[in-house]
């Protein structure tokens, strides 16, 4: 309910009038002293505001989160070693040398923490507020974009815990014997499915590709296409380098990939952008005979 009476204290809907004129004054120009009008918000007024259920529902996934952080992780192995590519792509990609591959977890570590930068710091606060002044946008932003990390991190930890696959590189060091060795020591051992921290990155992707497919955040089509291609290859980088940690298995990245970007996309899209009558429409004609013959397809978008 706070969040939704917080959107709702933003929506802009004063607007000043003009002031009346003294019938007494003589003809000449008019001094109005109406205000100027204030700049329309990159958040549409037909598009819903963050609602009081999401907010319900984001909170629960919060919690969840909470549940899950403060429980151990579990201890037994359900699923271990690699299906269908993953061996081979574990050859190919996994670095020999331990020094190289916890400088590889260290850059995936910066990629995965710095998933809040573009959809909160650049766009909110930057764009949104320090530029246009537009607080209905950076409101209705800031709460879609933790809605859609509240559910990506909320379904990774599920996973885990359901899953209980045994990390690639835990696996080795119980293979070879050496579990006692201290490049063998490496916290969770059973949360290999699906990868976190790519989720993550993939949800920042996929809020940042929605949100500049349908609000000029950086003012220019080419300048919102790098932000979602810049996004992108953070996410793409931390899944790369997690397979070079050994940290996760192909299919670990692949899957977090998927449904991080998934959620990130489809949250502001499909909760708030693609409200009636703003879905694609596309039209298909033919003409046939003559020297018009052949098939015309036009849209709008």
């Amino acid at each position: 309910m706070l969040a939704a009476g917080l959107s709702a204290a933003f929506a802009l809907h004063t607007r000043a009038g003009a002031a009346a004129e003294p019938p007494s004054e003589p003809p000449g120009p008019r001094r109005a002293l109406e205000a100027p009008a204030e700049p329309r918000s990159m958040w549409r007024d037909e598009w819903p505001q963050f609602r009081a259920i999401e907010g319900f529902f984001t909170t629960g996934a919060l919690l969840g989160m909470f549940v899950f952080v403060r429980t151990d992780a579990v201890k037994e192995v359900r699923w271990s070693g690699g299906i269908l590519f993953d061996d081979a792509a574990r050859d190919g990609m996994r670095l020999d040398s331990s020094k190289g591959r916890r400088v590889a977890q260290e850059v995936g570590d910066a990629t995965y923490y710095a998933f809040p930068i573009i959809p909160i710091g650049i766009d909110v606060l930057v764009s949104s507020l320090a530029v246009r002044q537009d607080t209905k946008a950076a409101l209705n932003l800031t709460l879609t974009t933790g809605e859609a990390f509240a559910y990506s991190g909320f379904l990774s930890f599920v996973a885990n815990w359901a899953s209980a696959r045994e990390r690639p590189d835990v696996t080795e060091c119980r293979k070879s014997g050496k579990e006692d060795h201290p490049s063998c020591q490496l916290g969770s051992k059973t949360e290999s499915f699906y990868s976190g921290h790519t989720a993550m990155a993939a949800t920042s992707a996929g809020v940042v590709c929605a949100n500049h497919a349908y609000m000029p955040l950086w003012g220019h089509p080419a300048a919102d296409a790098f932000a979602c291609a810049l996004a992108s290859g953070a996410a793409a980088t931390t899944g790369v380098t997690r397979i070079m940690a050994d940290r996760h298995y192909m299919t670990d990245v692949i899957f977090g990939t998927v449904v991080g970007f998934g959620i990130g996309y489809s949250i502001p899209t499909l909760l708030h952008y693609r409200v009636p009558g703003s879905s694609p429409e596309i039209r298909i004609t033919s003409a046939l005979g003559g020297a018009d013959a052949g098939i015309g397809v036009s849209g709008r978008f």
